[in-house]
């Protein structure tokens, strides 16, 4: 039995909408569905007149997912096609060959190798998700990492590593317009993983004695400017926010908290020092684009273009992430 392929199904294989419009007209030929293996046939067509990855991850797909093979993948054509594909930048077809790898599909079984791959097409996926870009391969490659250290793939299991991976799967899957597969698979995952992991990680706050997020934050060259606020209680609160050079606004960063179960993309964050002895330049503001941690002294040294400019010495930090002028609540968590 034949099977049929819309211009609907077509545009999520390519997963470029630019590409898939540009490419419409060749494929389809004003027809409102096509087989299967006319797809294959019409995108085959496509590459020979030039490399398109976007085209060679969709025809990926129609030699191996079962759904357009009749549960007949041709493994050896597909991986060419993913291969293809990930050189030129689709993080999806990562995923796709990191499943022949899982699978062992073609004869190719190779666990640390689809973990890594997985990997990349998280880091990829994640630069163009904290650019404004699409949220797909993001959320999609953020569950296959989580699931990776969750079952050990690759890697020594890690139930903390994959609870981080699944709230960034979650957070990402919300903001997809048909995210909601991945959402439930999320959410699923998030509570199987609760089950397996220490009761006392989760905390209304997360308190250290070294804030490794704000170096975090300064690494790719942003500047900070930190507010300081004096509390009644005696501690004080820092509003840390990233900001670019020469004026420019600074990508937001993903920070993931297992914690307090939060994955946010922001510039900002609530820093509080608990017992402060604190000395700073500049008034209520101050900028930094380094800093430096004495231990065992305990103090945090903020410095602008080599000097100075505010040191604190405090018993703890405590972090809350900020997304908006609200602090978010913790969800919560409830153990077996």
């Amino acid at each position: 039995m034949a099977v049929y392929i819309t211009p609907s199904d077509m545009e999520k294989l390519i997963r470029d909408a630019d590409v898939f419009y540009r490419s419409r007209k060749r494929i389809f030929r004003d027809e409102e569905s096509i087989t299967a293996d006319q797809a294959r046939e019409r995108l085959n067509g496509i590459l020979q007149t030039g490399d398109d990855p976007y085209i060679a991850c969709a025809l990926g797909c129609l030699y191996y997912d079962a759904e357009y093979t009749e549960g007949r993948p041709d493994a050896d054509s597909a991986f060419r096609m993913f291969v293809s594909a990930a050189a030129g930048g689709v993080n999806y077809a990562k995923l796709k060959m990191a499943e022949i790898y899982s699978d062992g599909q073609g004869g190719r079984e190779s666990p640390r190798t689809a973990r890594d791959l997985i990997q990349s097409a998280y880091d990829g996926s994640m630069d163009i998700f904290s650019l404004g870009g699409s949220a797909d391969d993001f959320a999609e490659s953020a569950l296959r990492l989580g699931r990776a250290y969750a079952e050990g793939v690759g890697l020594a299991k890690n139930p903390r590593e994959a609870y981080k991976y699944f709230l960034e799967a979650r957070m990402a899957s919300e903001s997809m317009g048909q995210g909601q597969q991945l959402r439930e698979q999320a959410e699923t995952a998030l509570e199987e993983t609760r089950k397996k992991m220490q009761q006392n990680i989760f905390s209304e706050y997360i308190a250290g004695e070294f804030p490794w997020f704000i170096k975090y934050m300064l690494e790719d060259g942003s500047l900070i400017d930190i507010t300081v606020r004096q509390e009644e209680d005696g501690d004080m609160e820092l509003t840390v926010r990233r900001t670019g050079r020469n004026g420019e606004e600074a990508r937001p960063m993903l920070m993931t908290f297992p914690e307090i179960s939060c994955s946010i993309l922001s510039n900002t964050l609530i820093v509080r020092a608990a017992e402060p002895k604190t000395t700073f330049s500049g008034g209520d503001v101050i900028a930094a684009d380094d800093m430096v941690w004495h231990y065992p002294e305990r103090i945090l040294e903020f410095c602008r273009q080599g000097k100075v400019t505010g040191r604190i010495a405090c018993r703890e930090f405590r972090v809350y992430p900020q997304d908006t002028a609200d602090r978010p609540q913790p969800r919560p968590v409830e153990f077996e």
